[in-house]
């Protein structure tokens, strides 16, 4: 994977107040603001502090949860919990709400890009129900007190004004049911796409390594060595001061190209 090196060294606050720069209209990548590092403790510390668990509540809203789930170093959190038919025999083999909660992802960036890879959910008779809604999610919005979650529901949660607080899930629709949901695996993929910001950030790198090349092939010296010949020809010493003086503007030309080019690239960059 290639990793975003453009931050290394600077501390998490550094790093979030250069991210909060960013245009508030679009998510954030988490690569920009935490990842991986082998040179800051701080960090990979955090990076790998993110992670989450799956969880299941029927009908009478007692909480089940899966095994800790740790992000990988690409950025990937990949859940797979098996839902016991024991577990929903209390409140009559309904669903109230399942689903995913992440921790800890830095909350005063929020929202981070997100692709949703994988999102279905396999009952114990091998039925499996893909989940389009939750595979349309394209942002992690962290609360402070709940981080990052997706809730699965087959009724709207309602405040008591009438507010609807989590929308339902079409696909899950009448799971609340009694005898509805037995039971089965929620699979669950959330790809946070740190190699598509260490790309980035690996070509616009590249780009600014074209420009520079293209400076070392200087045309214009190529069109001056005709004039040289012709000052031969003349014997006018004239002549060749002027060819000095052209290809002196021509360098001069290609610097200024050059310099406005890397200018280009950062302010690029730091967009």
């Amino acid at each position: 994977m290639k990793l975003k090196k453009l931050f290394v060294g600077f501390t998490a606050a550094t790093l979030a107040t250069s991210v909060m720069a960013l245009s508030a209209s679009a998510a954030t990548n988490l690569g920009d603001v935490v990842y991986p590092s082998a040179d800051d403790t701080e960090m990979n510390d955090a990076f790998y502090s993110i992670g989450g668990q799956a969880y299941y509540m029927g009908t009478n809203w007692a909480w089940n949860q899966s095994d800790w789930v740790g992000i990988t170093e690409d950025g990937i959190l990949e859940f797979n919990y098996t839902i016991n038919e024991a577990l929903t025999m209390p409140s009559g083999g309904t669903l109230g709400s399942m689903g995913i909660v992440v921790a800890n992802l830095p909350v005063e960036n929020s929202p981070y890009e997100i692709t949703i890879t994988k999102a279905e959910f396999t009952d114990n008779d091998g039925n499996v129900t893909e989940l389009s809604s939750v595979l349309e999610i394209t942002e992690a919005v962290v609360d402070e007190t709940e981080g990052f979650r997706i809730n699965i529901r087959p009724v709207d949660d309602v405040a008591d004004d009438g507010t609807v607080l989590t929308a339902a899930t079409p696909e899950v629709a009448g799971w609340d049911a009694e005898g509805a949901f037995n039971g089965g695996t929620l699979a669950i993929t959330v790809d946070f796409n740190l190699d598509t910001a260490g790309e980035d950030s690996t070509t616009d790198t590249d780009s600014t390594t074209d420009t520079d090349s293209t400076t070392d092939t200087d045309s214009t010296t190529d069109t001056d060595s005709t004039t040289d010949t012709d000052s031969t020809a003349t014997g006018d010493d004239s002549a060749s001061e002027n060819v000095n003086a052209d290809t002196g503007a021509g360098e001069v030309v290609l610097a200024g190209l050059a310099l406005a080019s890397a200018a280009l690239v950062v302010s690029k960059k730091h967009k």
